[in-house]
């Protein structure tokens, strides 16, 4: 008989004459000399029976049971049956008893079931022992270097971890087995994620957890040489993970994959295991720190000082710390290291606006289908909606007109209309897909508190188990229904009665079920539950996966650009902190930001508001403009409707929802804010918000601390005010009214300076005529701007006609609820400042900032420039006295408009030798600076390396572009995604220098990795087809010269003589470097060699304004390439060797002249074959078998025909085996010869291509099979 057929049969028996005991417990009893009576069965049977037929006890035996029932949990347990006999059979002596002992029936009589603490959750484990939940989880990540080192560390009990993290653990299904069963002797739960078997003894991680420690669900991945482990543990996600050299690029989609399909964005997690990478390379480390991690710490090998075994991780500091490496005893040649996990504390509930539905566009319609859906809805709306009758009776001044009963009436129209829409798609839709994704758009919960006045509530936050935390509400009521049934398996284990209400729960006839019945019945629906539970987390991880792919790879950069910004998880767990003490938790974290801004507000409500008022009108001057208003027209209300974008505010609107709005319901709109206007007045929802509050990145202190006023406060408003609002910045009269009033030296608006412009102006007088540079900021500059303050003084400047006092009503008495960690403050805090989320907050402070040099500049004796943009001010004079004056009058006038200025960010830069010693003996020296930060660039005074500044914006570069490398996307449209956000960032900011080779080409190595174009691939050429638009060094050039060009259209030309440390002289080197030739004064020429094979408009360049600067750009990336491709003939690679030994130089330019970059570049989008071709990166197998000689069966002869030499000519061209195909000769330009780059006018240039990436996919077949 074999093992289970034994053990089954066992069980059965024991079921049947046993029914009080379990196996384990009979055996136990038997070990002890127990003997086996009779019959067991008859033994109880007359128990039972002698039980029922007493009729009582003595007065004395009754009190002492009472008294235990009264006192002792676990008594009350036993006597529970006593007691409900007693007052069923005997009353009177029940009444007797508890009259003599003092109880009440309901003290007695109140159930307590199972255990003392009747529980509910959602893990069979019953969380952490003693020990962990004291000093936390310890685990222990160990490379243990195959099969062997996993049974070493068996034999040390994995060193006494809770939570044990192997790699390179190669171990057979059969050795997993029993390694398994050998581990769950020593209490340990085993997971394993095994290798392929191509990977051989390397790879594969295996993760053991504690029995007593919680844990759940298992994720697992394997790819090519990567494997990777996941477990849920209380609060975080642990992955434990094994990189084969090389496959970083593989490491990084399997990142990105996992992440997206099992939503961990948004949860704290913890990555560990051997990457084969330093965590400062460029893959796999930014990859990590991109989406907000930190490095926990890192071990190298015994003989080695690599750091390849690393952690990461999202935790905070305070939770997760390196306890080193483990040094103590050795298993295999890495030594492993130690982390220890403390719990979150966390409080039992939190605060939150009570959530309403989000009614985003469905996935498989486009949006002009779902904005005809909606529009088709709103007329069913307007013919049957009562609501939509009262709003029109009001606007039709048939009824008083309400502000607020008129906008609850279209909201309520708003919510019929997207519930009709998507009730009218269920009903057409046939594929089960879209019918599902529309019944989940239906079903959510909150459809009344959409749009209507923010409603607090408090809720219970359930303490996670293990698992996602934040699963679906299928997903939550498997868990429900699990835990209720572990609960009575319990309680029917420990044979105890089980609660009603929980059987009752479990679903009809349960009830009527004794112990032995509830087990099996328990035991039976389980495996199925388990399995339901299983698919339905897969079904699950591969929606999120398809939808976050089709939203990456599908489109605009939209949902890409959102998705690249909400990576940035700040940090975890900072403890925020005040003059009174810290905040341990949340709500009271929530509590601290609210009276710190209430201080705040409360400092600056000492202006007198009126005098202030007076004061900015006059120093403001009149307006120019002369503009008669008029109302807010409906075409620009409608353009800012449909680009609304962004998180919903307290009403639950977002921008995804608003701008699909059908045009009739954007006119009810506008009806109705033309009344706001009127009537001055506003709904409620208007003048809600939420403060989402977030850390500093560089206020966080040692310890993680971070003090409250390190805080930045975003609020946000309905999204029915932001496009308002937008709507009115963005209308022409606006533009019109700023362009008259502003002063030039504000940076606001169409045809204002651009920062850069800005700070390349005074950079150049700073470093050609020496002097003294200065920045200036304010410290909470727009909560500081009073609302009463700006109403006033705006009435008076010609705006808008009644947005003035609309604008008083949503920001002065604005209701703000503070948001932080997930809680929402019960207490409303009622603001006095100007909120940043506003669209007209930044023209607002435009005002302000005109008033305000106005007035500083008033009465000065020296001369200075000066540039604004938002509340920096930078300023450049010949002398310190010319500064100091004006550092002092902007302090005097911001305390008169309730601002306040920062002197720590105060920053003063002297250049010259008269102009350092004014500043030296007179200005504060925490203000002195060897160079200054202004508007995000940095200036030069005299020569140095890369700023801080400069540094960290390339390093965010590279980390924006180690998240691209986890998305899946196609060549072409990775290019462009790399241009928009990898490169707009890089290049921002280089005024006095352009960025260094080496971060140049750390920013285009970043992209190529990810292009996965293998590692022989010719530099050159790489930069040839398509570095032009993706090189640093270029792109900073072209940016810098269409600055150039539109200061030119100004009638502001740059000196060409400027020197050191300025645009000009960066921009000559530059261009330069890239081979052209100074003619004159702003005139270039490509080299002569090159002038009658390019056309003429490439061939020279000058600065003559914008007309022509997209054909001049053009031609810096021409002379760009064929610089490239000249370095690549002058290198050291044998295809340069060969072509060069067989034409002359002259040949090899008219050649490369022939080539269409254009075409080739989209042929590398083609396939992995076209691009190892042009990129040159194949190699022979006369190559390959002289490199790979040790390997056997690798020879140096053709695969094929077994010719002894199998060259790139004979394998592509001459091999009998791969004949050309029909109609294809040898090209006659040995460019598309060798590389297949198409020609101009070479139709036979294609088919060429196609021949030799057919080839390369042959010869890799035969090298590596299928793989």
């Amino acid at each position: 008989m074999s093992t289970f057929d034994r053990l089954c049969a066992i069980a059965q028996h024991c079921k049947d004459e046993h029914p009080e005991e379990t196996p384990s417990s009979l055996h136990h009893k038997r070990l002890k000399g127990w003997k086996k009576p009779a019959s067991m069965k008859a033994k109880l049977t007359e128990r039972l029976a002698a039980a029922r037929t007493k009729k009582g006890k003595d007065e004395k035996d009754d009190h002492e049971r009472l008294a235990k029932l009264s006192s002792c949990l676990t008594a009350k347990h036993m006597k529970a049956a006593w007691w409900k006999r007693l007052c069923k059979e005997d009353p009177e002596h029940k009444q007797l008893l508890l009259e003599k002992t003092g109880w009440t029936e309901e003290e007695i009589s109140k159930p307590v079931y199972g255990r003392p603490h009747y529980r509910i959750g959602e893990a069979k484990n019953p969380g952490p022992h003693a020990q962990a939940s004291l000093c936390g989880i310890s685990i222990l990540s160990l490379n243990v270097g195959g099969a062997p080192g996993c049974w070493r560390a068996l034999a040390e009990d994995f060193f006494d971890a809770d939570v044990v993290c192997l790699q390179e653990a190669s171990l057979s299904r059969s050795e997993f087995g029993g390694f398994a069963r050998q581990a769950k002797k020593k209490d340990y739960s085993t997971f394993q994620c095994a290798a392929p078997a191509e990977q051989g003894r390397w790879g594969g991680v295996v993760t053991l957890v504690r029995k007593t420690v919680r844990h759940g669900a298992v994720v697992t991945d394997s790819r090519r040489g990567v494997q990777m482990l996941g477990v849920w543990l209380p609060d975080a996600f642990l992955l434990n993970a094994y990189v084969a050299p090389g496959n970083e690029q593989v490491g990084a989609e399997m990142l990105g994959s996992l992440f997206a399909a099992h939503a961990l964005d948004k949860q704290e997690w913890l990555l560990t295991g051997d990457w084969n990478q330093e965590p400062e390379d460029n893959v796999l480390g930014p990859l990590c720190f991109a989406k907000g991690g930190w490095l926990v710490g890192a071990a190298h090998r015994w003989t080695s000082k690599k750091r390849i075994d690393w952690a990461a991780s999202t935790i905070s500091p305070m939770r997760l710390s390196f306890q080193g490496a483990e040094t103590r005893r050795a298993v295999s040649d890495h030594p492993g290291f130690w982390l220890r996990l403390t719990d979150k504390v966390q409080t039992p509930r939190r605060g939150r606006l009570k959530p309403a539905p989000t009614w985003h566009k469905p996935s498989f319609l486009s949006g002009q289908q779902w904005t005809q859906a909606l529009s088709e809805a709103w007329d069913r709306v307007v013919k049957k909606t009562k609501d939509y009758a009262d709003m029109r009776n009001q606007l039709k001044n048939e009824s008083p007109f309400s502000v607020q009963d008129s906008w609850d009436c279209f909201m309520s129209c708003m919510r019929i209309c997207f519930v009709e829409a998507l009730y009218k798609l269920g009903q057409v839709c046939i594929d089960p897909e879209q019918t599902e994704e529309i019944k989940r758009l239906s079903d959510q919960y909150g459809f009344e508190a959409k749009g209507r006045p923010a409603r607090f509530q408090w809720v219970t936050v359930g303490k996670n188990s293990g698992g996602q935390q934040n699963p679906g509400e299928a997903q939550r009521r498997i868990r429900r229904r699990l835990a209720r049934l572990y609960e009575a398996l319990r309680i029917a284990k420990n044979g105890a009665s089980i609660d009603p209400a929980l059987l009752r729960k479990l679903g009809p006839g349960w009830e009527a079920l004794d112990a032995p019945d509830v087990r099996d019945a328990v035991a039976a629906e389980l495996k199925q539950l388990k399995q339901q539970q299983h698919k339905l987390e897969q079904a699950e991880a591969r929606k999120r996966l398809k939808n976050w792919k089709d939203r990456m790879c599908q489109g605009t950069f939209g949902h890409l650009g959102r998705w690249l910004k909400n990576q940035k998880q700040v940090c975890f767990g900072v403890t925020l902190y005040d003059s009174k003490g810290e905040a341990h938790d949340r709500i009271k974290a929530a509590d601290m930001i609210h009276d710190f801004w209430s201080s705040v507000w409360k400092e600056s409500g000492s202006v007198n508001t009126d005098e202030a008022a007076a004061n900015l009108c006059k120093q403001f001057g009149e307006d120019q403009s002369k503009l008669v208003w008029d109302a807010l027209p409906l075409d620009a209300l409608t353009q800012a409707v449909k680009k609304a974008k962004g998180s919903a505010g307290a009403d639950g609107w977002d921008g995804d929802e608003l701008r699909y709005v059908p045009n009739q319901a954007i006119g009810c709109y506008h009806e109705l804010v033309l009344r706001w206007t009127l009537a001055g007045q506003l709904p409620l929802q208007m003048l809600q918000a939420r403060q989402a509050t977030v850390p500093k990145p560089d206020k966080i202190e040692k310890g993680n601390r971070l003090p409250v006023g390190g805080t930045r406060p975003l609020t946000v408003m309905s999204v029915w005010w932001r496009a308002f609002a937008s709507a009115w910045v963005h209308s022409p009269q606006m533009a019109a009214w700023t362009s008259a009033n502003l002063d030039p030296r504000v940076c606001y608006g169409k045809g204002s300076d651009s920062p850069e412009s800005a700070v390349d102006r005074l950079q150049s007088k700073f470093a050609g005529q020496g002097g003294v540079l200065c920045a200036l900021d304010f410290s909470q500059a727009f909560d500081r701007l009073n609302p009463n303050l700006t109403a006033s003084a705006l009435a008076s400047l010609n705006f808008p006609p009644g947005l003035p006092r609309l604008l008083q009503l949503a920001w002065g008495e604005q209701q703000r609820f503070i948001q932080w960690d997930g809680h929402t403050c019960p207490r409303v805090l009622k603001p006095s400042g100007t909120p940043q989320g506003c669209p007209l907050a930044p023209l607002i402070l435009a005002v302000y900032t005109t008033a305000g040099i106005k007035a500083t500049e008033a009465g000065q004796d020296f001369s200075a420039d000066t540039s604004i943009y938002m509340d920096d001010r930078t300023m450049y004079a010949r002398t310190w006295f010319a500064v100091k004056s004006r550092i002092s009058a902007w302090s005097s006038w911001s305390a008169s408009m309730g601002l306040l200025e920062n002197g720590k960010k105060t920053q003063v830069c002297a250049r010259g030798k008269l102009a350092k010693q004014e500043v030296a003996i007179d200005c504060p020296q925490d203000w002195i600076r060897t160079e200054i930060k202004a508007l995000g660039c940095t200036t030069t005074a005299q020569p140095r390396k890369e700023s801080s500044t400069e540094a960290d914006r390339v390093d965010a570069a590279i980390q924006t572009a180690a998240l691209l490398r986890s998305v899946p996307l196609a060549w072409q449209r990775k290019t462009l995604a790399f241009r928009c956000f990898v490169l707009n960032k890089a290049s921002y900011g280089w005024v006095s220098r352009f960025p260094t080779l080496t971060s140049a080409g750390k920013v285009f190595n970043s992209l190529t990795a990810a292009y996965k174009t293998n590692r022989l691939a010719c530099k050159a050429f790489r930069k040839t087809l398509y570095g032009a638009v993706l090189d640093l060094s270029l792109v900073v050039l072209c940016r810098t010269w269409k600055r150039m060009a539109k200061e030119v259209d100004k009638g502001h030309r740059p000196r060409w003589t400027a020197g050191p440390h300025t645009a000009v002289s960066a921009l000559r080197k530059t261009l330069n470097r890239f081979g052209f030739l100074e003619v004159g004064p702003w005139e270039w020429t490509v080299p002569q060699r090159w002038v009658r094979l390019i056309p003429r408009a490439e061939s020279t360049v000058k600065l003559e304004g914008t007309g022509a600067v997209d054909a001049q750009l053009h031609a810096f990336r021409a002379q760009y390439r064929r610089n490239a491709y000249e370095h690549f003939l002058k290198g050291k690679r044998h295809e340069a060797r060969e072509l060069c030994a067989q034409y002359t130089p002259d040949d090899l330019r008219r050649f490369y002249a022939a080539i269409s970059i254009e075409q080739s570049r989209e042929a590398l989008s083609f396939g992995p074959g076209h691009r190892a071709v042009m990129l040159a990166s194949v190699v022979s197998p006369s190559w390959y078998g002289k490199v790979c000689a040790d390997k056997e069966g690798v020879s140096q002869a053709c695969p094929w025909c077994g010719h002894e030499f199998g060259s790139w000519r004979h394998v592509a061209w001459d091999c009998p085996c791969n004949p050309l195909p029909v109609g294809l000769s040898p090209p006659q330009n040995p460019l598309t010869f060798r590389f297949g780059w198409l020609g101009k006018d070479d139709h036979n240039a294609p088919l060429a291509l196609a021949h030799l990436a057919a080839t390369v996919d042959a010869l890799w077949k035969t090298r590596y099979g299928d793989r």
